[in-house]
């Protein structure tokens, strides 16, 4: 889900922040689950505890998301 730039903490943009773990899971062949710039949640507010944490049910939700995408790479094997 690499895409535009946004900016991490750091205030770099995330894509070249990202871009060294990228390339070290495609060496390696390892999945690499990202969703900086998936807006999927970043515009709920209700699945947020402050600016940047999700809270409870924000959590469970983003996890359901990330086990479905493990569940489908497991199968793909």
């Amino acid at each position: 889900m690499q895409g535009e730039n946004t900016f991490d903490f750091r205030g770099l943009p995330a894509d070249d922040v990202y871009a060294p773990l990228i390339s070290l899971a495609q060496k390696y062949n390892v999945p690499f689950l990202n969703h900086n710039n998936d807006t999927t949640y970043s515009y709920r507010k209700d699945y947020f505890y402050d600016s940047v944490h999700l809270n409870r049910k924000g959590a469970t939700a983003y996890t359901q998301e990330i086990m479905k995408e493990v569940k489908h790479l497991l199968q793909m094997d």
